[in-house]
């Protein structure tokens, strides 16, 4: 009786993870280029001391990873110049004052000094690892498919996309950002679309539906577990002579 508490208490703890998930990618539906993520889950076989060979195991659940959903987000046609979607695999490069970090997310502005900077105030880099300096006299922003930026002055540089061996290595930091070990390669599989936006990949029906599924089994379980602590108190009170 006391396993079969344990196994649907595992259970819970795996579903409220689940949960947290599903709510994190409802929260997130109009964060620019998020991706969705999901857990995965694994089974866990405890050994225990039993007489019976056929119950020297307990199976558990356990969550052993979240992955990322890579799917391109829509894209959102915005008209500002400097709003920048990604069409194929490649991040852009933010300098951070941890060193470079890594975005999808192409809303970009020009500070008050004409740097080009994200939302954070983090500086876009170039191929070549310099930033873009935009003065309030140049005209005619004008970003290429390969990333080359220029204005009525002539070309600024070339916007660096970068791509990694393991996309699902990257660690979200938040506001879009992510981090990684991994060496940095050149996209060249990736092309530049100038003023538009590329959306979140939540689909929003489809969490909310996951959501309500999960609150049933959670409820199921929830009934099994008190049911089997009911029996197992009255089996208590029975042994000690008391009321069924």
């Amino acid at each position: 009786m006391e396993n079969l508490l344990l196994v649907g208490l595992s259970q819970q703890m795996a579903m409220r993870r689940h949960m947290d998930i599903i709510a994190n990618n409802i929260a997130n539906m109009n964060t620019a280029a998020y991706k969705s993520q999901s857990v995965l889950f694994e089974e866990y076989l405890m050994r225990m001391p039993a007489a019976d060979a056929a119950s020297r195991k307990m199976s558990f659940v356990e969550d052993v990873a979240t992955i990322r959903n890579l799917q391109e987000g829509r894209f959102e046609t915005t008209g500002n110049p400097l709003d920048i979607a990604i069409e194929g695999k490649g991040y852009f490069t933010v300098e951070t004052p941890d060193g470079p970090r890594y975005t999808r997310d192409g809303h970009f502005s020009a500070d008050a000094n004409g740097k080009i900077i994200n939302n954070d105030g983090y500086a876009l880099l170039s191929a070549d690892g310099g930033t873009f300096t935009v003065d309030n006299t140049e005209r005619d922003i004008s970003i290429a498919k390969d990333g080359s930026l220029s204005t009525n002055r002539g070309l600024k540089g070339k916007i660096g996309l970068v791509t990694f061996a393991n996309e699902g290595d990257m660690n979200n930091i938040g506001s879009s950002l992510y981090e990684t070990k991994q060496k940095p390669e050149p996209s060249t599989k990736s092309e530049l679309i100038q003023g538009a936006i590329e959306q979140s990949n939540v689909q929003p029906v489809v969490e909310m539906t996951k959501m309500m599924e999960l609150v049933q089994a959670y409820k199921s379980i929830n009934d099994l577990m008190d049911r089997a602590d009911d029996l197992q108190r009255r089996t208590i009170q029975q042994a000690a002579g008391g009321q069924a």
